[in-house]
């Protein structure tokens, strides 16, 4: 899904410009420094120099970039500006009918070091606030896709999750906030950033009544965001069906 290369700064203007109107009055130097003013994140990485083959033309400053392969461009693009918009709207009109939304962002067990697995982890809960708009955040450090959210971090002190920001508590945690939360809705990144066992799915709407909905958020794979209401996934638990993904699914977050 993702290639590195070399991008220049007029390549990346040119492909803004394509799919969005924000910047048609706009110079290459404006543009600049609006990405840098929002700390987009390519802004972070230092320029190198080229020289351009057969000319005496002056050296070019590029990027060396991971970026999305050109067939899924249009995909994630239609996701900033138009799903993205739309999610956020129904959010706000769900805060403002009273409902508690609590973000959840999970790593499985793997070869990363603590370290990485928490800046990894970091991401996750950045964009849940900062893109998804939760109010709370709650993680899971290291568990399996396909365990029970009953049996996730139940041996694990809080004092894990001290080099996070932003984070409420872990799994057990969450559970214990929708207890005592009425109208909760559920954000996750991708189906396996929550569960990929439908019927734990359903085993804990029918334990908590306090859920009324979830959200998956499928950006990282250049799809769309999908929503599971209360009453469908009780009246037809197959609507669950999609996060039986036990086939490779795109990664929530794995470069820093």
């Amino acid at each position: 899904m993702y290639v590195q290369k070399k991008v220049t700064p007029n390549e990346i203007f040119a492909l803004a410009i394509q799919h969005t109107n924000k910047f048609n009055e706009k110079s290459m130097l404006s543009f600049s420094k609006w990405c840098f003013k929002h700390n987009v994140a390519f802004t972070t990485v230092e320029y190198e120099r080229k020289q351009p083959k057969d000319t005496q033309h002056q050296k070019v400053r590029y990027r060396l970039l991971w970026t999305l392969k050109d067939e899924y461009v249009d995909a994630f693009a239609l996701g900033i500006t138009e799903h993205l918009p739309r999610y956020r709207a129904y959010i706000h009109r769900l805060k403002e009918e009273g409902y508690a939304i609590f973000g959840y962002a999970r790593k499985s067990p793997g070869a990363a070091n603590k370290t990485k697995r928490i800046l990894l982890l970091q991401k996750m809960v950045d964009r849940l606030i900062n893109t998804l708009m939760v109010d709370k955040v709650f993680v899971s450090l290291s568990s399996i896709a396909s365990d029970s959210l009953s049996v996730r971090d139940a041996k694990n002190g809080n004092m894990a999750l001290a080099p996070f920001n932003n984070v409420t508590g872990d799994t057990q945690d969450l559970l214990s906030f929708i207890k005592v939360t009425e109208n909760v809705c559920l954000v996750a990144l991708d189906f396996a950033g929550l569960s990929t066992n439908p019927s734990d799915i359903v085993a804990l709407i029918k334990e908590n009544g306090n859920i009324q909905k979830i959200i998956i958020d499928l950006s990282s794979s250049g799809k769309h965001v999908k929503y599971f209401h209360r009453k469908d996934i009780l009246e037809h638990p197959d609507v669950l069906q999609e996060f039986d993904c036990r086939h490779a699914y795109p990664k929530r977050s794995t470069e820093i």
